[in-house]
C-alpha cells in the first residue's frame, strides 16, 4: 500500500502542458497554490497554472517565462462547531476544544512585484469551496477588553486578527509543525457564539493533533504568542510577529497592540 508523505487522502497531480509530471499537491493546499492564474515555482522555473480539474485532480501548468511578480490567493474562511470535546477556563473566557467544519473559499488572487511587493492588480475567480472536518480550539473575546482596545484607539478587528495570527505563529513551538499546517479565523461577531471570537484549527482533514497539543499547554502557548509580539520591535505588525504569508485578507487589518491586550487579559497579566 502506498502512503502520501503530504497528507491523508488523494493528492493532485501537477502536470506540464504537453506532458510531464512536475509534482503533487495536497487537497487542502491546491486551491491556494494551484488556482487558475497562480504562479507555481518548480526547480527554479516559474509556471502559470492554466487549468485546475477538480474532478480528475489535475493542475495543468505552462512555463511563464521571465516574470517579475508572484501571486497570492484572496480567501475567506468560515467555521461551524460540530462538537465540543473539552473546555478550560482561562481568565475571563473559556477555551473550547472540539470538532469543526471549515469552509474555505478562494475568491481570487493578487499579483505582487517580487522585489518591491507593490500590488499589480486583483483578479476574481469562481471556484467551489473547500469543506472539511477537523479539530480546533476556540474562545470568545469579552466586551470589556475590547472596549479597552477601542479606548486606546486600536482596531478591534486588527486586534482579533493579530491575536489569531500570533497564536498560529507560536503553536509550532509546541506542536512541532509548520504554521502552514494550521488555519484560523477571527470574528468581530461569530453568528454561533453571538460574540467576538477566535478559532485556530488543524489544516488537515480529520485533524492531526496539533491544536489538541496547543490546548494541553494552553498557557505556555499563549505566553509564547504574547512574547512573540512584545519582543518584536515593530509598532503595529510585521512578518516577524503577526503578518502571515498565507493570509487571504492581505494581512489587513492587524494590530499587535490590541492583540497583546487581549492575550494579557486571558493570562491575567
Amino acid at each position: 500500500m502506498e502512503t502520501s508523505i503530504r497528507e491523508a487522502g488523494e493528492a493532485y497531480a501537477i502536470i506540464k502542458d504537453g506532458g510531464g509530471l512536475l509534482g503533487e499537491s495536497s487537497s487542502t493546499r491546491v486551491l491556494y497554490d494551484l488556482h487558475p492564474g497562480a504562479i507555481y515555482l518548480h526547480k527554479g522555473v516559474q509556471y502559470r497554472v492554466v487549468t485546475l480539474d477538480m474532478r480528475d485532480r489535475v493542475a495543468v501548468c505552462r512555463p511563464a517565462g521571465e516574470i517579475a511578480y508572484y501571486t497570492r490567493p484572496m480567501t475567506e474562511e468560515e467555521s461551524e462547531i460540530l462538537s465540543e470535546d473539552d473546555s478550560m477556563p482561562l481568565g475571563k473566557t473559556v477555551v473550547k476544544f472540539g470538532t469543526l467544519r471549515i469552509t474555505e473559499r478562494v475568491l481570487g488572487y493578487r499579483k505582487k512585484h517580487i522585489f518591491t511587493e507593490a500590488p499589480m492588480g486583483e483578479f476574481p475567480l469562481d471556484l467551489p469551496p473547500s469543506i472539511f472536518t477537523t479539530k480546533g480550539v476556540w474562545m470568545k473575546v469579552g466586551d470589556s477588553i475590547l472596549e479597552e482596545v477601542r479606548g486606546r484607539g486600536f482596531s478591534i478587528g486588527g486586534a482579533l486578527h493579530g491575536a489569531e495570527h500570533a497564536m498560529i505563529a507560536a503553536l509550532p513551538l509546541y506542536a512541532l509543525c509548520d504554521r502552514m499546517d494550521l488555519g484560523g479565523v477571527s470574528y468581530t461577531l461569530n453568528p454561533e457564539l453571538q460574540s467576538p471570537a477566535i478559532f485556530v484549527y488543524d489544516g488537515h482533514e480529520g485533524g492531526v493533533g496539533l491544536t489538541r497539543r496547543g490546548f494541553e499547554c494552553l498557557r505556555d502557548w499563549l505566553a509564547s504568542a504574547l512574547e512573540l509580539m512584545e519582543d518584536c520591535a515593530c509598532e503595529v505588525a510585521c512578518p516577524s510577529c503577526t503578518q502571515d504569508p498565507r493570509c487571504g485578507n492581505n494581512n489587513e487589518p492587524l494590530d499587535k497592540r490590541g492583540a497583546s491586550m487581549i492575550i494579557r487579559d486571558w493570562l491575567g497579566r
